[in-house]
């Protein structure tokens, strides 16, 4: 069991002992193992080192009462630790980014417990084709692992932007097809094709106009400065062909062929 530094002995007008002085010199020098309580604040100056773990600073609500904190390497149990700026490894800190407190981006897995409030905007990525040039496009080219494409036909008032759906993914992919509005006086439309007649699925109307069943089609194509951006596509791959679901206004603004 460690020593620990005692005053007995220690009244005015009594001889001093060798052992009152030298035990505070055996203490911090290490020549004896002695348990050391500090009661008040340690200032700590530049350079110094500590051997071993710091393991239970569980009440240190903010690092700016550890001056020197910036250099623990593992801060293992500070269970009520509210703001470790410098801390380089802490497996449960709230606010931890170099003394800016900004934890994004985050790369890696995470795990949410309770609610999750979002402030600002939350970007889903996109890929864009108009029909500037690169009218003929291939849906491998475009996104081959999924997610929304953007069509914009008002980049030019007759090219037709015209979408190649003959590579099918490996695995079930799906594409999300949006429109802008078109240009004034654009006569550009867009097509679907698929050179194997492996494209399935529906034209749905919402009103003013009939559905239509895509059955083995080559093309799919819209009506000049169509569609309007109320028109969504949905593209689903599957093991040898594509399910089409277009959502239009009304469903006489496509023709199959």
């Amino acid at each position: 069991m460690a020593n620990t530094l005692s005053k007995t002995g220690i009244t005015t007008g009594d001889t001093v002992k060798t052992w009152h002085v030298t035990q505070s010199v055996d203490a911090f020098t290490g020549i004896e193992a002695y348990d050391i309580t500090i009661s008040g604040s340690l200032t700590l100056g530049s350079g110094t080192s500590m051997a071993g773990t710091a393991s239970y600073a569980v009440t240190s609500l903010s690092s700016s009462h550890a001056s020197f904190a910036n250099t623990s390497t593992s801060a293992s149990f500070a269970n009520t630790s509210t703001s470790a700026s410098y801390a380089i490894s802490a497996s449960y800190a709230l606010n931890g980014g170099g003394g800016g407190g900004d934890t994004f981006p985050f790369t890696g897995s995470a795990i949410i417990s309770g609610s999750l409030t979002v402030i600002g905007d939350l970007n889903s990525p996109y890929t864009s084709i108009n029909n500037s040039s690169g009218i003929n496009a291939s849906i491998e080219s475009v996104g081959y692992a999924g997610g929304i494409i953007w069509v914009d036909l008002g980049q030019s008032a007759t090219n037709t932007i015209r979408l190649n759906l003959d590579t099918i993914p490996t695995i079930p992919t799906t594409y999300t097809l949006l429109f802008s509005s078109p240009s004034p006086g654009a006569n550009a439309n867009f097509r679907l094709t698929q050179g194997s007649n492996k494209a399935y699925g529906n034209i749905l109307s919402a009103a003013g106009g009939l559905g239509q069943f895509i059955s083995a089609s080559a093309q799919i194509q819209s009506s000049n400065a169509r569609p309007f951006p109320d028109t969504k596509i949905e593209l689903a791959s599957y093991s040898d062909g594509w399910n089409i679901q277009i959502y239009t206004a009304t469903g006489s603004n496509w023709t199959l062929s």
